[in-house]
């Protein structure tokens, strides 16, 4: 059982050590030594204290980014209260020697299960809060719902996102040798950029023309990829792209996803 449990005085060398730990025998072990040392002190002082076999988890956030942002709208709508560290990209702190040692990859986000592992991919962290909260379900119910949202999340991804990442990070000036996330940089390819541009109108087209058949993208209700969708529709401002006018059933369902809470996360 977890008890509630305040992380300020837990640092990211902290987490470092923990996350390290998950890849190797000793995962438990070291989770356990460190949050007895935080627990130890935080009782001395009078403060609430983590008392079970396992860690409360950590969110790793970063709000001007749009993988972050679907998280956080995952953990809206699931209501849950889960302890998050803002880091910025924009003064690099994702590529720290601390932050690296929790995910090498220097990507954001990144949630730290309660056993001390490191998930940095934004499905499988959907996929573990699903676990542990099943309601209200993002991932679908049943063999066939839960393959449309896999499948309709990984379309989003790859002919949206990805589209858009792409075109953002091949021309815009802040991005300059860094156009692929991550700790090495990389020249920006302009042709590139222009190609994403064009793909990301095949994406709106894809859109309305799925949204004409579905009053949401995967299944009739809301989930995990109408979060990706509305992250990604509303990202692709930065390279000055919205749905086009001549697209209502898009418009219509953007407007519908905006009047939820978890829009403004």
């Amino acid at each position: 059982m977890l008890e509630r449990l305040d992380f300020s005085g837990l640092t990211l060398n902290h987490m470092a050590r923990v996350a390290k730990a998950a890849w190797n025998s000793t995962v438990r072990a070291a989770a356990l030594a460190i949050a007895k040392d935080r627990a130890d002190a935080r009782a001395t002082a009078g403060r609430p204290c983590w008392k079970g076999p396992t860690m409360p988890m950590l969110f790793f956030d970063c709000t001007t980014a749009p993988n972050p942002r679907r998280v956080r709208m995952i953990i809206a709508e699931k209501r849950l209260e889960i302890e998050t560290r803002e880091l910025s990209i924009a003064n690099g702190e994702q590529l720290s020697p601390d932050f690296l040692a929790i995910n090498p990859r220097g990507t954001l986000p990144v949630l730290v299960t309660e056993a001390g592992q490191a998930l940095s991919e934004t499905v499988a962290i959907a996929s573990y809060l699903e676990d542990l909260h099943p309601e209200p379900s993002l991932m679908g119910q049943g063999a066939e719902e839960k393959a449309a949202v896999l499948n309709w999340n990984a379309v989003i991804e790859q002919q949206g996102g990805q589209a858009i990442f792409d075109a953002f990070r091949n021309s815009h000036p802040a991005m300059k040798g860094r156009a692929i996330p991550g700790p090495a940089d990389y020249a920006q390819i302009p042709d590139l950029a222009e190609r994403s541009r064009q793909r990301v109108n095949a994406f709106f087209e894809l859109l309305e023309a799925r949204l004409q058949q579905s009053p949401f993208i995967a299944t009739n209700r809301f989930t995990l990829a109408d979060i990706s969708c509305f992250v990604m529709v509303e990202f692709a401002r930065v390279i000055k792209m919205r749905i086009p006018q001549g697209n209502p059933a898009t418009l219509a369902w953007y407007e519908h996803i905006c009047e939820r809470p978890s829009a403004s996360v």
